[in-house]
């Protein structure tokens, strides 16, 4: 491989760990004058940018904002992205993420199994006749939305096909590699889905419902302002669709692409929790997340200064051999502490919605496994297309063949 790191390369989307472990090894503390970003790799490192939050700032927006307010357009964004979870530091976080805990807790997730289940069941079932499927857009995708629209906002069928969009560009607010015309147009789109949220919150005030809008769109109840609503709803849409559609499609081809494995788990779904601890470490849905350096520090004999823009992987981070053994296999039998799997990153920023999107994942798999029989890709690996967003790179399409058959039942634990 050449040793010029290059994230915006096509072989890169298609198998970033080749490119990452290369820097892991050789330049762990690697300055992309492509992304005008240091990209960190080792777990130390990656475990450090998550939490060290004296020298590492969770407030990229400010950033952003300085150096691309030329392509906002005219209706200026980053006031109505506001101060949301994913891009608060300190007391604003802990209040925040205080407000939509209680929507988080194991008894709130659990109470969502059967829904959930009972969805991933129907979309496979009516699909099994026909003896193929898009597994992105026929599962990964509806099933995200369906945990987000349903299981949190209560948005009603009718208006949830822009969701996939809006939450897309979401997570796409730090991809450095966007064009001028390209972020214009993604700050257009979350403008869009503002509008769209703004009108929602207020009818949510005029009829509440047994639901997490509800509670926070109530502000003398949550202690949140309307724009801290507002932006808190864009991260969760974010985080809650994008990257769990990606982890949910990655994780399936990671499957794909070892049959032993996935017959292993069709063979034994006791082992399903511990499994699909081993794929999100396997193919961690974040290839990238980002901080701003608060102050000055050495790192690898390498010095990064206030201001400057760190993109560290949670991706390599997982595959670190200094932390997993043989960490490019994939072992549904491994045992992964998930304080040592760093897929939904560590500490005070830890994905607040880590419980839901393991059910997900779950519920995925097991509609999988139970209702595909004979699994198969319906085109050759090199001809899967992957999408641009560089922080999460998920599969665009993931065409498969099986036959049909009466499900197989693989309870979930």
């Amino acid at each position: 491989m050449e040793p010029d790191f290059n994230p915006a390369h096509p072989a890169f989307r298609a198998d970033p760990h080749r490119w990452l472990g290369w820097l892991r090894e050789r330049d762990p503390v690697h300055f992309s004058p492509r992304l005008n970003a240091w990209v960190l790799t080792r777990y130390d490192d990656v475990r450090r940018a998550a939490t060290d939050v004296s020298h590492f700032s969770n407030d990229t927006l400010s950033v952003l904002v300085g150096k691309h307010a030329g392509a906002m357009g005219p209706r200026r964004t980053e006031h109505r992205i506001g101060t949301n979870l994913g891009m608060a530091d300190g007391a604003v976080h802990t209040r925040l993420r205080a407000a939509i805990a209680p929507s988080f807790t194991p008894a709130a997730i659990q109470r969502l199994e059967g829904e959930l289940q009972h969805f991933v069941d129907g979309l496979l079932r009516r699909a099994a006749s026909g003896g193929e499927l898009d597994l992105v857009a026929g599962l990964g995708r509806p099933l995200a939305v369906e945990a987000v629209a349903s299981g949190l906002f209560g948005i009603p069928e009718g208006e949830r096909e822009p969701l996939f969009g809006w939450a897309a560009a979401t997570t796409r607010i730090s991809d450095p590699l966007l064009t001028r015309e390209e972020r214009r147009e993604n700050f257009l789109e979350l403008t869009r889905f503002a509008d769209y949220l703004d009108a929602l919150i207020v009818r949510r005030r005029q009829q509440p419902g047994d639901d997490l809008l509800s509670r926070i769109a109530d502000t003398d109840r949550s202690g949140l302002s309307h724009p801290e609503v507002l932006a808190t709803c864009m991260s969760i849409v974010g985080g809650g669709i994008d990257t769990v559609s990606m982890g949910i499609s990655r994780g399936i081809l990671a499957l794909l692409d070892h049959p032993g494995q996935m017959e292993l788990l069709r063979e034994n779904p006791d082992l399903l929790p511990g499994a699909t601890e081993e794929i999100l470490r396997f193919c961690a849905p974040a290839v990238f997340a980002a901080r701003v350096v608060r102050t000055d520090l050495e790192l690898k004999e390498k010095t990064l200064k206030a201001g400057d823009v760190v993109l560290y992987s949670p991706a390599a981070a997982c595959r670190d051999p200094a932390v997993f053994s043989d960490p490019d296999r994939l072992d549904l039998r491994r045992e992964v502490e998930r304080g040592h799997n760093l897929a939904f990153g560590h500490g005070a920023h830890y994905c607040i919605g880590a419980a839901l999107a393991r059910l997900e994942l779950r519920v995925a798999f097991r509609g999988v496994l139970s209702r595909l029989p004979r699994l198969e890709l319906k085109v050759p690996r090199s001809f899967l297309t992957y999408g641009r967003n560089l922080m999460s790179m998920g599969i665009e399409s993931l065409p498969v063949t099986f036959r049909p058959g009466p499900p197989q039942n693989i309870p979930l634990p």
